[in-house]
């Protein structure tokens, strides 16, 4: 399985989380979005369906959740987001 993502929301993230902390902090995100993708890549519904059809959220760690979507063996991630921001998921 092969995994696809929205570069500019996961680098965002990323970057917000090295500001924000520092680079051991936004490789530990790195690993455990790394290792969801791997868990998922296995069993790909795993992750309950989101409020949006077709869409599964995964929490990533206590403040971050992935949202995803599978499509032709595909893992596509549509966002990175905040738990405890206002989103539509």
């Amino acid at each position: 399985m092969v995994y696809k993502c929205s570069e500019i929301n996961y680098l965002d993230i990323l970057e917000q989380v090295y500001e924000k902390w520092n680079l051991k902090i936004m490789q530990l995100l790195e690993s455990q979005v790394n290792d969801l993708l791997n868990k998922i890549s296995i069993h790909n519904h795993i992750c309950p369906v989101s409020k949006i059809t077709d869409l599964h959220k995964c929490v990533v760690n206590e403040h971050i959740s992935m949202i995803y979507k599978m499509k032709n063996n595909f893992i596509e991630i549509v966002a990175l987001i905040f738990n405890q921001s206002n989103h539509q998921f």
